[in-house]
């Protein structure tokens, strides 16, 4: 048994003109967003043994967040650009490449975190991931190879305000 935990990265500040996309930052709202989700990951005992992010800098922050409220080490945390500029298939090519994860979170962007959701899970079809959204999925495999079409379980829905079931 495996999961895979998705978390869009929280609210961020606007793009400002000439300012890289990558370089955008966490507002106050979003770093409020990141504690709350991983308040409620830690209620759920949701802890990841491997963190795969996305390697701009709100994302990046979005993480560190997590894992400093969920009292684990920053070095769970490996960037790939796959999760910025890969699309679905690429991003589940590396997931697919992964050997030692049990409990995997992605924190990346939308629309792809979604899609890939929506690929892994026909539950989740109509689940479009807020920012600081968290979709967990399980799967009866033994390994990441494994992964198929439709073959998860939605076990969660977290969104920055609420949660549902």
């Amino acid at each position: 048994m495996i999961t895979l935990t998705l978390i869009r990265h929280a609210t961020a500040h606007s793009k400002q003109i000439c300012q890289q996309d990558s370089n955008r930052m966490l507002n106050p709202l979003g770093e409020q967003q990141a504690k709350n989700i991983a308040l409620q990951l830690t209620q759920k005992n949701y802890l990841p043994d491997y963190i795969l992010c996305s390697p701009t800098k709100r994302t990046l922050q979005t993480a560190t967040i997590l894992c400093q409220t969920l009292e684990l080490s920053t070095q769970l945390i490996k960037t790939d650009n796959i999760l910025y500029s890969g699309d679905v298939e690429e991003i589940l090519a590396h997931v697919c490449c992964l050997t030692n994860a049990k409990q995997l979170f992605l924190v990346g962007h939308n629309p792809n975190l979604s899609w890939l959701a929506h690929y892994l899970c026909n539950a989740t079809k109509s689940i479009c991931l807020p920012p600081a959204g968290v979709i967990g999925l399980e799967f009866k495999i033994k390994s990441w190879d494994e992964l198929t079409k439709t073959s998860g379980k939605l076990l969660f829905f977290i969104e920055p305000s609420h949660e549902l079931h």
